[in-house]
């Protein structure tokens, strides 16, 4: 699955950029309970072959990102 953010959203060491696609988890299918309800996205400094991610809570769709599905 992929999201494409609505907006930028600035870190200390990367940015998602608004219109961006990045690839993406869904948290509930994890089955780590601590992830349920949420969207894992993948961060744009992770080096290669390794995936860092960062967490946004599933209320944050169509509000600062969107699923794209693929």
């Amino acid at each position: 699955m992929q999201v494409m953010l609505l907006e930028t959203i600035e870190g200390k060491k990367f940015s998602f950029v608004k219109g961006r696609k990045y690839k993406a988890l869904d948290g509930d299918e994890t089955g780590v309970k601590e992830l349920c309800g949420k969207i894992l996205v993948r961060q744009p400094n992770s080096p290669k072959k390794k995936d860092w991610w960062c967490t946004f809570d599933k209320l944050c769709i169509g509000k600062r990102l969107v699923l794209d599905g693929d």
